[in-house]
């Protein structure tokens, strides 16, 4: 966010491109910078370099956009992580030691008299934004479908890693949210918040086919 905020700050204000005055220092042949009409010294430096620093530090403030910035990072996040616990990339994630942890994600597809669940919260990310069209949507990305042979290694071809996952309508955001937050929360599929049964089934089937959600048997 820091970053994002100081790269806009730069591009919009003068302030932040302004160069280091010559010999702001007073180094040996040089001057010293006069400050209030006298030779400064190092203590006035000091004081004059921490206020001017004080001072970026606040216009920075109104360069930050924590929305973008979090999102941004969020999605880069997910698309440079691996999911260790998925042994296969496979639209239904699998786990080798599902037994072993009484954990999967394999089961049957839910229907609306099930409770279903949400089965990586760690590796899955739900945020509203814009496509490239420049429409709204709910957006949910994860990390199952990350190959590890190109884990954390630049491509080739220099284009942008991109998360897997899938768009909703805005407005099932809300029945989204009732799934990821908290994690590990249990919801009854018939109780999710949208205005339509068909609504609801569509939820659950799209996530039970990403291998993101599983039933509560």
């Amino acid at each position: 966010m820091v970053q994002d905020g100081l790269k806009h700050a730069v591009d919009k204000e003068v302030a932040f491109r302004r160069g280091i005055p010559c010999n702001l220092l007073g180094l040996p042949g040089g001057f010293r910078p006069k400050v209030g009409g006298a030779t400064a010294n190092a203590a006035d430096l000091s004081t004059t370099v921490r206020a001017r620093a004080a001072e970026l530090i606040g216009m920075l403030t109104s360069h930050l956009q924590e929305e973008t910035s979090v999102q941004t990072y969020s999605k880069d996040f997910i698309a440079s992580s691996f999911h260790l616990m998925a042994t296969a990339r496979s639209p239904r994630c699998k786990r080798a030691d599902a037994a072993e942890v009484g954990f999967s994600c394999e089961g049957p597809m839910p229907s609306l008299k099930d409770t279903v669940v949400l089965c990586w919260p760690d590796h899955t990310y739900l945020f509203e934004g814009c496509d490239e069209e420049d429409q709204r949507w709910a957006f949910v990305y994860h990390s199952l479908n990350n190959p590890r042979d190109t884990h954390m290694v630049a491509s080739a071809d220099g284009q942008e890693c991109k998360p897997s996952g899938v768009k909703f309508p805005v407005p099932f955001r809300g029945a989204l949210k009732e799934l990821f937050f908290p994690p590990g929360r249990t919801v009854k599929a018939s109780e999710l918040a949208t205005s339509s049964d068909e609504d609801r089934q569509c939820i659950l089937t799209t996530l039970w086919a990403e291998g993101l959600i599983r039933v509560v048997l």
